[in-house]
């Protein structure tokens, strides 16, 4: 069940992805069991910190903290696929010890205008604590986008290619402006002005 809901989403997504990881920080909710509040940071290149502060209205409640690698699919330039782990701690009613373990995500993503939408499954192992050793839940996250990518550029190698190719285009632009110069004053007969006069 799990799998077709995955299948599905991934479909959907790719039919009107619009734009895919052209944010920088985002914030907004998870829409699932549990509900949480979300907020992604992108740290480096297409690696994405994202905290997850859930609850299941029961009695269970806590934070995961996860490191996410966000690529783009070869057939589909828009779609956003990313995956990842971390760690998991919390608390739960009638348990002595809070469940505390590791978290792992599998997701995509589009980022329409302001508005980043997400589909994942996020499956929980349970190390120390709570009444299960894993859990395995989905959920739809729709985040605020609060900085867009050319808002805060981390891509440092990045900013350098672009700089070096801007630097090139000049050069050759340059170049072609001598050139076309040069020619110009070979065009320019010393007896121009006295046929001109004439």
């Amino acid at each position: 069940m799990i799998k077709k809901g995955i299948i599905l989403a991934l479909c959907f997504l790719m039919t009107y992805a619009v734009d895919a990881q052209k944010y920088t920080t985002a914030v907004g909710a998870r829409v699932g069991l549990p509900f949480g509040i979300t907020a992604q940071q992108r740290v480096w290149k297409d690696l994405t910190a994202e905290g997850l502060v859930y609850t299941n209205f029961v009695g269970r409640s806590g934070f995961i903290a996860l490191l996410e690698h966000h690529q783009k699919v070869a057939f589909q330039r828009r779609l956003n696929i990313y995956y990842g782990g971390g760690a998991h701690f919390g608390a739960e009613r009638g348990e002595d010890k809070g469940p505390k373990g590791l978290a792992f995500v599998l997701g995509a993503e589009v980022t329409i205008g302001k508005i980043n939408l997400s589909y994942d499954f996020m499956p929980v192992v349970n190390v120390s604590g709570g009444s299960k050793i894993f859990m395995g839940q989905t959920a739809v996250s729709a985040r605020y986008v609060l900085l867009k990518e050319p808002d805060l550029d981390l891509d440092v190698f990045d900013k350098k290619k672009r700089e070096k190719k801007k630097k090139k285009r000049q050069k050759a632009k340059a170049k072609e402006k001598a050139k076309k110069d040069k020619e110009k004053g070979k065009s320019d007969s010393p007896f121009k002005d006295i046929f001109k006069n004439e």
